[in-house]
């Protein structure tokens, strides 16, 4: 003969499954415990990894960029100066002079001749 049902009811499992798992925890709530500590720990760390990661991904990208808008200003100098010097060196002065034009208008032309005159010492 089977033995008798001791839970006739899916409320009455549920409840003894429950107490059962509460005796559990209790024989053993430091372990457990511990255990939830050191997988908390882990999961903190991955994210502070992936964190590090993207940012230097981010930094890595800023470089890049940086990189490649310097080029391209350096590209565009050098074909301006390209542009520029293929004439004598005169052409070259005359066209420099013409940025440094002297406004007579100007409160105060000295300031604009003294620009001048550094800029043509260079030369």
């Amino acid at each position: 003969m089977p033995r008798a049902k001791k839970y006739h009811t899916a409320e009455e499992k549920r409840q003894a499954k429950a107490a059962c798992m509460k005796r559990s925890y209790k024989a053993r709530r430091d372990s457990v415990n511990q255990r939830r500590r050191e997988l908390y720990a882990e999961k903190i760390a991955a994210k502070q990894k992936q964190e590090r990661r993207a940012e230097r991904q981010t930094r890595r990208n800023k470089d890049q960029e940086a990189v490649k808008d310097s080029q391209i200003r350096v590209q565009s100098i050098h074909a301006s100066m390209n542009r520029i010097l293929q004439g004598s060196v005169k052409e070259y002065l005359d066209k420099r002079m013409f940025w440094f034009e002297v406004d007579l208008t100007d409160p105060r032309p000295d300031t604009s001749v003294k620009v001048i005159q550094l800029h043509s010492s260079k030369v």
